[in-house]
């Protein structure tokens, strides 16, 4: 059987490339408090964007998506160092090498980083505190924007410029629409049984289809 190794999606790329430096004064975003599903719309430059449903268990994520034709699932199980690239079609799933993958993704959520709040806006239905945020991830990708986040941690909106080490950069805006909080079935999070996978997390990156951040670079 033969299995493309998909390019990792752009909603992957965007979600997370925000960690900042500390600021005075600054107080610490939330991070995740609560079970919800969300529909998250991820835009970047050259009109690109990327619409997946997120399930959210605590820090554990599942992100249902097409690309390619294909519907892709992106599983993150953070307590169990484990994240897997599921094409339900195809009973399959690879297993990405969770470091390299969460160095590019990082959280999503900015939970640990500190932030200067701004104000109080209610977004898509929601009350939000939005946070200014400004700095480095520590490898050589800087965020510099804004994001909206709930009290129990969710970030309903995020929008700001991406900076890479190689000079390139790109817009991004984050928006999540019809949250629903609540408990999320455990079996979201799990691969379904019989399923076969390729594991490539001691494949460099060119075999992961390069670093995940390359799909804003585009």
């Amino acid at each position: 059987m033969r299995i493309r190794v998909f390019v990792a999606p752009l909603v992957l790329a965007a979600a997370a490339l925000l960690a900042a430096p500390r600021p005075a004064a600054a107080e610490t975003v939330p991070g995740p408090q609560t079970s919800y599903k969300a529909v998250e719309l991820v835009e970047v430059k050259g009109g690109r964007s990327m619409r997946a449903t997120v399930y959210r268990d605590g820090l554990r994520e599942r992100r249902e998506m097409q690309t390619q034709g294909q519907t892709v699932t992106i599983i993150t199980r953070p307590a169990d160092q484990e994240l897997f690239m599921l094409m339900p079609g195809m009973n399959a799933a690879m297993k990405m090498n969770y470091e390299r993958a969460m160095r590019d993704l990082d959280s999503g959520d900015l939970q640990g980083f500190d932030a200067e709040p701004v104000g109080e806006e209610t977004v898509n239905g929601l009350a939000t505190t939005k946070y200014r945020i400004a700095g480095d991830n520590g490898h050589g990708t800087t965020f510099d924007g804004y994001a909206w986040v709930t009290d129990d941690g969710i970030r309903v909106k995020l929008a700001g410029t991406v900076s890479f080490s190689d000079g390139s950069s790109s817009p991004i805006r984050i928006t999540l629409t019809e949250v629903a909080r609540g408990d999320q079935p455990n079996h979201l999070f799990t691969l379904p049984e019989g399923t076969r996978v390729m594991d490539l997390s001691k494949m460099p990156d060119a075999m992961q289809g390069g670093p995940m951040g390359g799909m804003i670079r585009q």
